[in-house]
C-alpha cells in the first residue's frame, strides 16, 4: 500500500485495523479489501492528493490528507479539523485522551462524569493531554481554547487559537473563532484581520460572505479604511447578502431575539452602508428595543 502514510502502513502490518474503546473508533484494515484503502496502488504514490478515509470516530469521519495528517470531518456539519500532525501522534493523543474517561479495565471512570456528562475538569484534562501528546494538532488547541473561554480565560484562549491557526492557516473556522474572541476582547483591528483570513480560506460562498462582512464591521469599529473594501468583497461572494441578513433579522425579531436581529442588521449595514432599507430596519429595531425596556 505505497499510497498510505508510512506510520499507518506500519500499523496495518501489525494490526490490520482496529476497534477501540467499545468500538467508538474504527480504523480500517485491508482484509476484505476495504474500498477506501484497496483502491490505492502504485499510481497513487505517496501524495494522497485527495483526502482518504481510513476510519471513524464518535460523530466524525477520519481521513488522511496529502501530508499524512489526520483530518476529521464532523458528521453533522461537515466541518473539517486537523486532529493529528501524523497518524502515530494522533493515535498516542487519542489513547491518552480517552484514558481520562476509561480505566484499565475499559470501564468509565466515575470521577470523570457529572450528571452523565463529561465533567469540566475531565474535558479540560483531555484537551491538555491531546496538546501534550501532539503539540502540532490544531484541533486539540482549539478545543482547549473553547474550554478556556468557558472559564473566563480569554487571553489564554486567544493564545491557543493563535498557535492553532499558525499550524493550520487554511482553517477557516479557527480564524473565525479567533476573530470573535479578539472582538469580544475589544481588539477590532485584530478581529478584522482574523475574519478576513477566515473569509479568504473559506470555500463556501455564504460562509465567506459572512466572514468578510464580520471583517468589514470590525474594521469600521477600528476606524480602518479597509472597511468598505471588505464589505464589497462580502457582496462579491454573495450579492444578496444584505437581503438575507434582513430576512434573518425579521425571523429573529418574530422569535423575540432582538439582540440576534441587531447582529444580523449590523452585518447587513457593513456590506450595504448606503441601503435605506437596512437603515430603516435598524431604526425600527432600536425603537422596538426601547419599547421593550420601558
Amino acid at each position: 500500500m505505497p499510497g498510505l502514510p508510512a506510520d499507518y502502513r506500519d500499523f496495518l502490518s501489525q494490526w490490520n485495523g482496529a476497534f477501540l474503546f467499545h468500538d467508538d473508533y474504527a480504523l480500517h484494515g485491508v482484509a476484505g479489501a476495504h474500498p477506501e484503502l484497496a483502491r490505492l496502488d502504485d499510481r497513487a504514490a505517496a501524495s494522497l492528493e485527495a483526502p482518504l478515509c481510513f476510519g471513524s470516530a464518535p460523530d466524525r469521519t477520519l481521513l488522511f490528507d496529502g501530508r499524512g495528517r489526520v483530518l476529521s470531518r464532523d458528521a453533522e456539519t461537515d466541518e473539517v479539523s486537523v486532529e493529528g500532525s501524523t497518524f502515530a501522534r494522533w493515535l498516542d493523543a487519542t489513547m491518552a485522551r480517552e484514558a481520562v474517561l476509561y480505566d484499565r479495565d475499559g470501564e468509565f471512570r466515575e470521577e470523570a462524569f457529572t450528571g452523565g456528562e463529561v465533567s469540566a475538569v475531565a474535558a479540560r484534562k483531555r484537551a491538555q493531554t491531546g496538546v501534550r501528546a501532539d503539540p502540532e494538532s490544531p484541533a486539540w488547541r482549539a478545543e482547549l481554547a473553547e474550554l478556556l473561554v468557558e472559564t473566563g480565560q480569554r487571553e489564554q484562549a486567544i493564545a491557543e487559537l493563535v498557535r492553532a491557526v499558525a499550524l493550520w492557516p487554511e482553517g477557516a473556522p479557527l480564524w473565525m473563532r479567533l476573530g470573535r474572541l479578539h472582538r469580544e476582547a475589544g481588539a477590532p483591528a485584530e478581529a478584522a484581520a482574523a475574519f478576513a483570513r477566515s473569509a479568504e480560506a473559506e470555500r463556501d460562498d455564504e460562509e465567506a460572505a459572512f466572514a468578510f462582512a464580520s471583517a468589514a464591521r470590525a474594521a469600521s469599529e477600528a476606524g480602518l479604511a479597509t472597511a468598505s473594501a471588505l464589505g464589497a468583497r462580502a457582496a462579491g461572494r454573495l450579492p444578496d447578502f444584505a437581503a438575507r441578513q434582513r430576512d434573518a433579522a425579521t425571523h429573529l425579531i418574530g422569535e423575540g431575539d432582538l439582540e440576534g436581529a441587531a447582529e444580523r442588521l449590523a452585518l447587513a449595514a457593513a456590506v450595504a452602508p448606503d441601503d435605506p432599507s437596512v437603515r430603516a430596519d435598524q431604526q425600527l429595531l432600536r425603537a422596538r428595543a426601547r419599547l421593550k425596556t420601558v
